[in-house]
């Protein structure tokens, strides 16, 4: 079952790769030359958002696991240690819900954004449903999928998601039945149905349903009011006892249904999914921070409960292992963790599954190259084939951005999610907190010659500043509007006083060190601008990666026009120009790999040999101008620079 607060995110990114489907792939240009690329990943930790869990009833050793970032479904033979991509359809999509069917062993139901899929032969081949019933206003822009499966105790299989009416099948799938409508509009993200038939249904905004007549009628629970309800659980065998996951806090019924109470407000953090103990009357209860609970079915006491899960380590679903005692497996926002002592200890899965983490790139002036991503910093030393945790000093959380000084290689900043700015003077050998209480900054820039003088960037907001090498921050928002978020920010390397900043609206420039902004380039109005540079031997020249491709200006700004041909309606996320040849220059994009220009940007080829059609993050030419480096969406790649 979805959380409401990634569902815009899944969204928003499916819509960008279904727009890119639709442009499709650019053939590349006869006679130009091919880059040979290489995956390097050797010590880099597996990514991805796990959604949805499933163990086989039948062996516990063979676990599914529904992704969201990268997307699809994987498939573990050995309880979860190592894991394989199962393919639904020749590209990924987020799996929301996976379901083994109680009545029919050996199948598996699995929701997604493209409908429903069921496999009987261990995921080798899919069936897609094509006729599900849908809703009696469909909204053509938005895909039919699946959020919630539900099985009752005689067999009768449940959905519901988007686009679509919440249905039941009594014979396995093949033909499904609509129930009650409920509002126009309304999206499922959640269901849950009782040993006794009580149906539960958990929406989108406009709260929690119930049906006492098998989805004849429904009857809007008005203690829950119009929230997303996001996760349903029924927990013991008569039916009474059930529990409702919303925004804000976690309801119960004690009565099958007829009142509902919150419960758990003392719990750190917001309840994100909880899970029965088998053989036990007690609950296992999973937060928003990465912690967790253990209480009684009754959910009136809950007492801390185990440790290993990363802080601010959202959990999206716990699922204990059938037969296999003790055993929990925890998916997360960054991937796949388990416990062989009910909770108490977690350990990460780094060969889980997803695709190795790799969130940005920073090269030092001696070449030494660091990767930051959910799991930390890491080193890759003189163009070897290993990455090195460099994690002396550094809290187990995201690391949101890294940064080395122009001046120092020895230097660098690290913004830890949740936990403030950090600073190494050895090359991340070992790292200090400077700011436990820095805001999350997901982008860094340094001033040119002052190492103390730091810029940073926060997801929905705007620029800070820091003058003494980040041990406190100001926020320098003037000239901005309150509907403003930065995505981009660079420092004119020429002229330091001068700065950009990117947002998802519009370009500002400021001339006086982020004291004041000015609204500039009326030409990328509506764009989000997700990369910014400044040409090395020009300083008036600047670069723009934004949702409808590359753009240049020549006048620091103010005008902008299209940058060539090859890149009209790609999402260009990164530009790397080689340190020696001018007019050689590369371009990171959004599902589409990577593009090169050998005349300065007037025509852009794909090259993309040996990589697939990945999401690129960061893109670097070392600075001996031999190799081109990348961080993708399916980890860290390198290539001849040429």
């Amino acid at each position: 079952m979805p959380s409401n607060d990634i569902l815009g995110w899944i969204r928003a990114g499916l819509g960008l790769l279904l727009l890119a489907l639709a442009v499709g792939c650019t053939s590349p240009v006869p006679g130009a030359p091919t880059l040979d690329w290489q995956p390097l990943n050797e010590g880099l930790p597996a990514h991805t958002l796990v959604l949805e869990l499933a163990v086989d009833p039948a062996n516990p050793r063979v676990v599914y696991a529904g992704t969201g970032d990268p997307t699809g479904l994987y498939r573990s033979e050995d309880g979860g240690r190592t894991w394989m991509g199962m393919a639904l359809e020749p590209w990924g999509q987020p799996v929301y819900a996976l379901l083994f069917d109680a009545t029919r062993p050996g199948t598996l139901l699995a929701g997604t954004s493209d409908g429903l899929y069921r496999t009987r032969d261990q995921a080798q081949t899919w069936q897609r449903y094509p006729n599900l019933p849908l809703r009696l206003i469909q909204d053509d822009f938005q895909p039919t999928a699946v959020y919630a499966l539900a099985q009752d105790g005689s067999g009768t299989l449940y959905l519901g998601g988007n686009g679509l009416q919440i249905c039941r099948s009594q014979d396995g799938g093949e033909r499904w039945w609509p129930l009650a409508p409920l509002p126009a509009g309304t999206a499922v993200l959640s269901l849950g149905v009782s040993p006794n038939g009580v149906l539960l249904a958990g929406t989108d905004g406009q709260g929690l349903f119930q049906s006492h007549d098998q989805g004849r009628s429904w009857q809007a629970v008005e203690e829950v009011g119009g929230a997303y309800v996001a996760g349903l659980w029924f927990v013991g065998e008569d039916g009474r006892i059930a529990y409702a996951r919303t925004q804000r806090r976690l309801w119960r019924t004690t009565d099958g249904g007829q009142t509902w109470h919150p419960v758990a407000d003392d719990v750190d953090g917001r309840v994100d999914t909880l899970a029965l103990i088998p053989g036990t009357e007690e609950l296992l209860l999973a937060t928003n921070r990465g912690l967790l609970y253990r209480g009684a079915v009754d959910g009136m006491h809950w007492t801390p409960w185990g440790q290993g899960l990363g802080r601010s380590e959202s959990v999206f679903t716990v699922q204990p292992a059938p037969g296999r005692q003790g055993r929990f497996y925890a998916g997360t926002r960054s991937g796949l963790y388990l416990s062989d002592d009910g909770g108490l200890r977690w350990q990460r899965i780094d060969q889980g599954p997803g695709s190795p983490a790799a969130t940005a790139l920073a090269q030092a002036p001696d070449g030494t190259l660091y990767l930051n991503n959910t799991h930390g910093v890491y080193r890759f030393r003189d163009m070897g084939e290993h990455w090195t945790r460099q994690a002396l000093g550094l809290p187990a959380a995201p690391v949101l951005s890294l940064a080395i000084s122009p001046a120092d290689a020895q230097l660098l900043y690290a913004s830890v999610e949740g936990h403030g700015l950090y600073g190494s003077t050895d090359g991340g050998q070992s790292w200090t907190v400077l700011h436990s209480e820095a805001p999350n900054l997901v982008g860094l820039a340094l001033h040119p010659s002052d190492p103390q003088r730091l810029y940073g960037h926060v997801t929905y907001q705007r620029v800070y500043e820091s003058r003494d090498g980040g041990r406190s921050w100001v926020a320098r928002w003037e000239g901005m509007g309150l509907d403003i978020e930065v995505l981009s920010l660079t420092v004119n390397p020429h002229q330091p006083q001068v700065l950009y900043a990117g947002s998802t609206q519009t370009l500002f420039k400021s001339q006086d060190g982020a004291l004041s902004w000015q609204r500039i380039g009326p030409d990328l109005d509506g764009q989000t601008v997700f990369y910014l540079a400044v040409d090395p031997s020009h300083p008036e020249w600047l670069y723009a990666g934004t949702t409808k491709g590359a753009y240049r200006s020549r006048d620091a700004g103010h005008r902008w026009a299209r940058w060539g041909r090859g890149l009209e309606g790609i999402t260009a996320t990164a530009l790397a120009f080689h340190p020696h040849r001018e007019g050689l220059i590369y371009a990171g994009t959004k599902y589409r790999g990577i593009y090169r220009t050998d005349d300065g940007g007037r025509t852009w080829q794909p090259a993309n040999g040996g990589m697939q059609a990945v999401s690129v993050n960061s893109l670097i030419v070392s600075p001996d101008g031999q190799w081109l480096l990348a961080a993708t969406s399916q980890g860290f790649y390198r290539a001849a620079a040429r």
